[in-house]
């Protein structure tokens, strides 16, 4: 699992009640409520620079219960501990400690989906360095453009 993606799922299961189950990638037929729901997030890449590229998250996170109330409590303490953190996640390293790093993630929104269903959604930038060979590539490609443009 990428370590961003795990921080995020440690960190929200951080600010709610431990009997709250965590279901990962897929429901089960018969899961337990209340629970909360990490499928694979969505993401789309980006130009950012001639060394490295964005990468934008989508993640549409369910949490289910009884009832809506539950659900929206649930819900909304995961936004409301979010925020209170600044929308800053602290990255993990790979066995699960905390690193002296963390990121931002935009204000998160909440909606309801169906009766005891509430719809998390978190979006975030991730800003990858290319290959050596692909950086090399694009300074030569942007380094011929701006001979071109003159």
């Amino acid at each position: 699992m990428e370590q961003e993606i795990s921080s995020i799922i440690k960190y929200i299961m951080s600010v709610i009640d431990e009997g709250i189950e965590c279901l990962i990638h897929k429901i089960p037929m018969n899961f337990n409520k209340p629970s909360i729901y990490f499928p694979v997030p969505e993401f789309r890449t980006n130009l950012s620079s001639t060394s490295c590229y964005e990468v934008s998250y989508m993640w549409l996170i369910k949490v289910f219960a009884p009832d809506d109330l539950q659900a929206y409590s649930i819900a909304s303490d995961i936004v409301l501990g979010i925020a209170s953190n600044r929308y800053l996640i602290p990255l993990l390293n790979d066995d699960g400690t905390k690193t002296e790093k963390s990121f931002t993630i935009y204000e998160p929104r909440i909606s309801k989906v169906d009766n005891g269903v509430y719809t998390i959604e978190i979006d975030w930038d991730s800003i990858r360095l290319y290959t050596e060979k692909e950086v090399m590539k694009m300074r030569k490609h942007f380094e011929n453009y701006f001979i071109i443009r003159r």
